[in-house]
């Protein structure tokens, strides 16, 4: 009978080829990153929102969940008579991390989100309903304006309110009459909260100064829980700022 192991080992061929295909996962044709919903320029893949457990990321894969409570300070201010800018930045101040940028005292409002690398994370659009007056804003990833990077809807509860209250639709919850989220906020003092059901997931303050104001000037600070996407947070704030300024 001829000795399997005259000619070496026969399991060190397997295990080379295991070694190689955990060094090369992406070794097949058919594997793709599919985190990346623009990987290809020619195939559009539809967007999707990741629910996994106990996190709750809107935006994407971008690193904006992080697994601790975080603390933001957003300072906003006027830039000449046209232009207002919102500036991300941990609770030291010192680093940034978001962009908003957009026009003020316009019909149709709009505004980009940007990393700071400088590239767009998502785009803020305000659009009036022709019978109802409704303020309503939509959010799109990038710099897009198409229905398949839609990510989420925004709207006032009712026309006439005591206290602000905004609804949130996710994409795939655009037609269904239950939000996603809501935002709850107060206008004496310009603070709100962003739960999701009874679960608060952030809540954002206004550090009021006269002097501040009086130069265009404004911040907030922002408390996050952990996992909770803080770019989604941000455009909240955004976009409850604009509703109340109108």
């Amino acid at each position: 009978m001829e000795n399997p192991w005259a000619y070496g080992d026969p399991t060190e061929k397997y295990e080379e080829e295991e070694e190689e295909e955990m060094i090369n996962p992406t070794a097949t044709a058919n594997t793709r990153d599919t985190a990346n919903p623009t990987a290809t320029a020619d195939h559009v893949v539809p967007l999707t929102v990741t629910r996994e457990p106990n996190i709750i990321n809107v935006v994407g894969d971008r690193g904006f969940c992080v697994p601790y409570p975080l603390e933001l300070i957003v300072k906003k201010k006027i830039q000449g008579f046209s232009k207002a800018q919102f500036e991300v930045f941990d609770a030291s101040g010192n680093n940034p991390l978001l962009r908003v940028d957009g026009n003020v005292w316009k019909l149709q409002s709009k505004r980009v989100m940007y990393d700071p690398a400088g590239f767009p994370v998502l785009t803020l659009r305000e659009k009036v309903e022709v019978l109802t007056k409704r303020h309503q804003w939509t959010c799109h990833l990038g710099e897009s304006a198409d229905n398949e990077r839609l990510l989420f809807k925004v709207q006032r509860s009712s026309a006439i309110q005591l206290k602000s209250r905004l609804e949130v639709f996710l994409a795939d919850n655009i037609t269904k009459t239950q939000s996603d989220f809501h935002v709850v906020g107060c206008y004496t003092n310009l603070s709100f909260k962003v739960c999701q059901g009874k679960t608060i997931l952030a809540e954002v303050s206004h550090n009021f100064k006269w002097g501040n104001l009086c130069r265009g000037k404004e911040s907030f600070r922002v408390k996050v829980q952990p996992d909770v996407d803080y770019a989604f947070v941000v455009a909240m704030l955004v976009i409850l700022e604009e509703l109340d300024n109108m």
